[in-house]
C-alpha cells in the first residue's frame, strides 16, 4: 500500500470508523463508511492539515470514495 493511501485509510480508521472495519479504496464514504456531510467537512480539514494543501468547496462536494480522496491528494501534491 502506498504512503498516501495508508495515511488516508489510517485517518479514516482513527477518526471515523471502528477498528474492525477493513477499509478499501473502493468504499463509498457515505454508504459504506457512514460519513455524513459534517464528517466529510471534518475529514477535509484533517486532510488539508495533514497534507498541507487546500481543498476547494467544489472538490470536497465531489469526494465520494476513498479512492477519490487518494487521487485528489495525489493530484494536489504533484502540483
Amino acid at each position: 500500500m502506498q504512503l498516501i493511501e495508508k495515511q488516508i485509510i489510517d485517518i479514516l480508521h482513527d477518526r471515523f470508523t471502528s477498528m474492525d472495519l477493513a477499509i478499501t479504496r473502493w468504499m463509498n464514504l457515505q454508504t459504506d463508511l457512514g460519513l455524513d456531510s459534517l464528517d466529510i467537512m471534518e475529514l477535509v480539514v484533517i486532510l488539508e492539515t495533514e497534507f498541507n494543501i487546500i481543498i476547494s468547496d467544489q472538490e470536497s462536494d465531489d469526494i465520494r470514495t476513498v479512492d477519490g480522496i487518494i487521487e485528489l491528494i495525489r493530484e494536489k501534491i504533484q502540483r
